[in-house]
């Protein structure tokens, strides 16, 4: 409930008041060791810091997440912190990046047979080739 306060708020770009639920939410997910609970208030505040023009800092939320979301072995979260970075990191034109962060997402959706899983390929295969030049 911390947490989806925070989300309503953040939405509602009252960004202190989102902040102390985001805290609240994780401070207790820490508390009885939930590794999820805590990479989904990561995911979100990295969101957050995006929509506040705030990269580097998301990215760095983001990457905690993706460490907790490997770390517990969910997947459905990695593939969706994967797609979110990739997406800060085409942003800022580091392609090769992009489309390292995009692999586990797009793996995952080909190993569920979802077809975003053959969508994110192509943009990983377009990315590469930009990256390289």
């Amino acid at each position: 409930v911390l947490q989806a306060k925070g989300d309503v708020l953040a939405f509602l770009d009252r960004r202190d008041e989102a902040l102390e639920h985001y805290d609240k939410a994780f401070t207790l997910f820490q508390t009885v060791g939930d590794r999820l609970g805590q990479a989904n208030v990561l995911l979100s505040l990295g969101r957050m810091s995006v929509n506040a023009g705030q990269y580097d800092q998301a990215l760095g939320i983001l990457a905690q997440a993706r460490s907790l979301y490997v770390a517990v072995g969910a997947q459905s979260g990695l593939a969706n912190v994967s797609i979110f970075m990739a997406q800060i990191a085409a942003a800022q034109g580091d392609f090769a990046a992009a489309a390292d962060y995009m692999q586990p997402a797009a793996d995952f959706g080909k190993a569920v047979g979802h077809p975003l899983g053959d969508q994110l390929q192509a943009q990983i295969d377009a990315w590469r080739a930009q990256a390289a030049g």
